[in-house]
């Protein structure tokens, strides 16, 4: 399982890399809360998060989410997002995949997150976020399906 989550990261990384010798990195960092959906529990869920920012392409990014729901469930994933960019616009749409551990009464499970959402900037440097993930978790007896939507506030660093 380590294996496949350190591959992934590399491919990512591998995909990331800035295309301009002189491109600088940035990154974000905020925090998130919503709804959370796991094996029929729904729950709030709140988390912080954080991205590196490799280009205007791509980052990697990463979120500790902890829910309200049954066993308060506890997960980390990492994402490798691409954003789609729109030229003069103040919203960066983005779509984010990766791998995810999952602890739900026990654990550590096995995950896979999928999904996407906008940055709206509403100052300088300063993001609100809609975001919507889905995926499965495979545990001990069979797997869930997580589904979750959030919003949150992000700020962006140079």
């Amino acid at each position: 399982m380590k294996t496949i989550v350190v591959v992934l990261a590399v491919l990512t990384l591998l995909l990331a890399v800035p295309q301009s010798s002189n491109a600088q990195l940035s990154g974000m960092a905020g925090i998130k809360m919503g709804l959370g959906i796991a094996a029929g529990n729904a729950g709030f869920l709140i988390g912080p998060g954080g991205e590196l920012i490799f280009s205007k392409k791509f980052a990697i990014s990463t979120e500790f989410n902890i829910g309200t729901s049954t066993g308060t469930p506890v997960e980390w994933v990492v994402y490798g997002k691409y954003f789609i960019n729109i030229p003069r616009s103040i919203v960066r749409p983005y779509v984010d995949v990766g791998p995810s551990l999952f602890f739900f009464t026990g654990g550590p499970y096995f995950g896979f997150r999928f999904g996407g959402g906008s940055l709206f900037l509403i100052a300088k440097d300063f993001y609100l976020m809609g975001d919507i993930q889905a995926g499965p978790t495979f545990g001990t007896g069979g797997g869930i399906f997580i589904f979750s939507i959030c919003a949150g506030v992000r700020y962006e660093f140079r």
